[in-house]
């Protein structure tokens, strides 16, 4: 993942954390400036006071309980992310290894290659003149293809069957290595977002549990100082 996308995520979990904090505190302040309002300037509440309070209070408990459903549901998402990204992690560290003994595989098989041909220059240059003219010869006869011909000049020119087999497994090899790594980068991403998604929703979850317990004092006060028998009055 960039820099740049690592401060967005960075910035992103912090600004959560801030807004929850901002959101509590709002509405503690606003319960106290409730209160301290209806001390200094009671009002007398009818019983469909109450009763619109008491729905009011019900329905954001409601809210509450599908904000918590949201915030289980987010931490189960986020479980299974980091799941994805430590399996796919396990595969980019194997990935990487099989790559790495690819790799020295075929080093070692050019390092053997290029001394082989050196002791066998001198004794065997003038052989595989002789092959190759003969070859040519075959082939303007008609008794070589064209590919049996190609196939001749590489197996005189030093040509090893075994090592183009190492250098293409640790081509293959490598390019499995770096699909794995992006595969990592991207459930790596995917664990901070889900991680981010979880603070973003306990945050919202914690703000409407508290304003549910405030809206349900809210009644109950209203309830307790309230005669039973009075309604308004139209």
């Amino acid at each position: 993942m960039s820099v740049d996308a690592s401060i967005v995520v960075a910035w992103l979990a912090v600004f959560a954390a801030a807004v929850s904090v901002v959101v509590v505190a709002a509405l503690v302040a606003r319960f106290q400036a409730r209160h301290q309002e209806r001390s200094q300037h009671p009002v007398r509440l009818t019983r469909d006071d109450v009763e619109a309070l008491d729905t009011h209070a019900a329905a954001v408990a409601a809210q509450a309980v599908a904000a918590e459903e949201r915030a289980a549901w987010t931490r189960e998402r986020f479980a299974l992310a980091e799941s994805e990204r430590d399996k796919a992690w396990q595969a980019s560290v194997a990935a990487q290894q099989a790559y790495l003994v690819a790799l020295h595989a075929a080093a070692e098989g050019r390092r053997a290659t290029a001394e082989a041909r050196a002791r066998a220059a001198d004794a065997g240059e003038e052989r595989d003149r002789m092959v190759s003219r003969a070859a040519l010869a075959a082939y303007r006869r008609g008794d070589l293809t064209l590919d049996q011909l190609r196939e001749v000049y590489r197996r005189t020119s030093g040509w090893d069957p075994a090592q183009e087999v190492r250098e293409r497994e640790a081509e293959g090899r490598r390019a499995t290595e770096r699909a794995a790594r992006e595969a990592y980068d991207r459930a790596a991403a995917g664990a901070r977002q889900a991680d981010q998604a979880v603070r973003v929703a306990e945050a919202a979850a914690d703000a409407l549990i508290e304003e549910a317990a405030m809206a349900a004092a809210e009644a109950e006060i209203a309830r307790a100082s309230t005669p039973r028998g009075r309604r308004r009055t139209k």
